[in-house]
């Protein structure tokens, strides 16, 4: 038996689950923008309690997303789980943003053998992180954090295939792109449900990480602006 407690704070929304054998038995999520500070234990405390559990120690793993993603977002999911996992000697997974974020748009929408999908999240002005995968959920560009111009995209356009944009830094893209097998989806962001499968083949495969040292994948540096 696999009982794992799930931890989305990549991005606008907080959402957390808990899952048994890879069926989800609970899930909290706040849509407050950035709430993730004030929110994210109270969450945590419903799905336990929802999912029927007595307490923190009845959970078989805890698993985060790992990024990439905001850098303070990150920090609060991962810190949550670190903290749970050093506590009550619990393993710790990490679970790649961007390949959660594709494996629920898969389960919410018809997606034909030969589509793509491309996570993307808004990073700072024209840039975005993202990576392609197919739709069996093969990783075939790694996740990268690129400046979106006319040839990013360009040999993804006018194909016979679909290509779909998902995430926050969509609405950018599509402001560079008119092709017409491009499809955009601005409104999907990470959520917890879609970290449960890979969560689950990685504790049966027990791909853990050591929650002493663990780190996010940030992509790139932390930077900060001041009003001047």
């Amino acid at each position: 038996m696999a009982v794992i407690l799930h931890i989305e704070t990549a991005e606008e929304i907080c959402s957390v689950c808990v899952a048994e054998n890879g069926i989800i038995i609970s899930l909290e999520e706040d849509s407050t923008m950035y709430s993730h500070a004030s929110s994210l234990t109270i969450l945590i405390e419903n799905a336990i309690k929802n999912a029927g559990l007595k307490s923190l120690n009845d959970l078989d793993a805890v698993a985060v997303s790992m990024g990439p993603g905001s850098y303070t977002g990150l920090r609060i999911g991962t810190s949550a789980a670190k903290g749970i996992c050093y506590a009550l000697n619990k393993p710790m997974i990490a679970v790649p943003t961007l390949l959660s974020m594709a494996e629920s748009f898969k389960a919410e929408n018809n997606i034909k053998k030969d589509d793509l999908i491309v996570p993307c999240i808004d990073a700072r002005r024209m840039e975005v992180y993202y990576s392609v995968f197919t739709s069996q959920l093969m990783e075939i560009e790694l996740t990268k954090a690129e400046v979106i111009n006319e040839t990013t995209f360009s040999n993804l356009c006018n194909f016979s295939i679909e290509v779909n944009f998902i995430g926050s830094g969509a609405e950018k893209i599509s402001t560079v792109y008119r092709c017409p097998n491009f499809k955009y989806f601005p409104k999907h962001y990470p959520i917890a449900k879609g970290m449960v499968n890979t969560a689950f083949q990685k504790f049966k495969n027990q791909a853990f990480e050591d929650s002493a040292h663990f780190e996010p994948f940030y992509l790139k540096d932390f930077v900060s602006t001041s009003k001047t």
